[in-house]
């Protein structure tokens, strides 16, 4: 009776052993997959600092930002108006940064690689108002970015643009600040009744930390029971 209940406990103990390098298999597959995926999504980018530069050609640079007081987040899958803004509207120097759904573009969206030290994100939906003197400039989309990211949760995102419209004449009665897009009609009062050409460049720089979307519980739990019974496994 002794040796067969001995003979069964041996037998069990094989088989034991045998499931075991297969499910710590399927552990590492699980967990490594994550922890090398060529990406994992953004939740949300927490700006430490920005900055807007908007030249025009013939009359100057102007530029707002730096690092900001307190940290903003920008929440990806969500549209934000602003995201971050300096000044007052109808002050004659006012820019803000922010996300629309207006042209039918997707929220904010974006994966980030810190093993290959890269960010992209989808910011078509992402523009900047700059308000200069008598121009009111719509400038955008941002588009799709890719930056640098730097362990452990760093980012940077550089996004630059030129642009060449056609001003429409100025239209009788009053100060119209100019309203515009990069590609759309343009008005400016102090134009002239001929209208003319403005151009020049835009530039967004902004900098902070990423919180990527958390790997499944489920995973890292799974995992590490499967550890724990290797452990036994070996006591055995």
């Amino acid at each position: 009776m002794i040796i067969m209940e001995e003979t069964a406990m041996m037998e069990a103990g094989r088989k034991w052993k045998n499931w075991v390098p297969g499910g710590l298999l399927l552990a590492s597959t699980l967990m490594g997959g994550q922890a090398q995926a060529v990406s994992v999504d953004i939740a949300s980018l927490t700006v430490d600092s920005f900055s807007l530069g908007v030249t025009i050609d013939g009359d100057g640079t102007y530029d707002w930002g730096g690092t900001l007081a307190e940290p903003i987040l920008i929440q990806m899958g969500v549209y934000q108006d602003p995201i971050v803004e300096w000044g007052t509207s109808g002050s004659g120097s006012y820019a803000k940064i922010y996300a629309t759904a207006a042209n039918g573009a997707p929220p904010p969206n974006g994966t980030v690689d810190f093993d290959l030290g890269t960010i992209d994100v989808d910011f078509t939906s992402v523009y900047a108002n700059a308000e200069i003197n008598a121009y009111s400039l719509t400038l955008g989309p941002v588009g799709n970015l890719s930056g640098s990211s730097t362990p452990p949760d760093g980012y940077t995102l550089d996004w630059n643009s030129t642009w060449n419209v056609s001003l429409g004449g100025g239209g009788g009665g009053g100060i119209h600040p100019m309203t515009a897009s990069m590609d759309g009609a343009w008005r400016c009062s102090e134009c002239g009744s001929n209208g003319g050409d403005l151009s020049g460049t835009v530039s967004l720089v902004f900098s902070g930390t990423v919180t990527p979307v958390p790997v499944p519980a489920a995973i890292w739990l799974f995992g590490s029971g499967l550890l724990g019974l290797a452990g036994m496994a070996r006591r055995a």
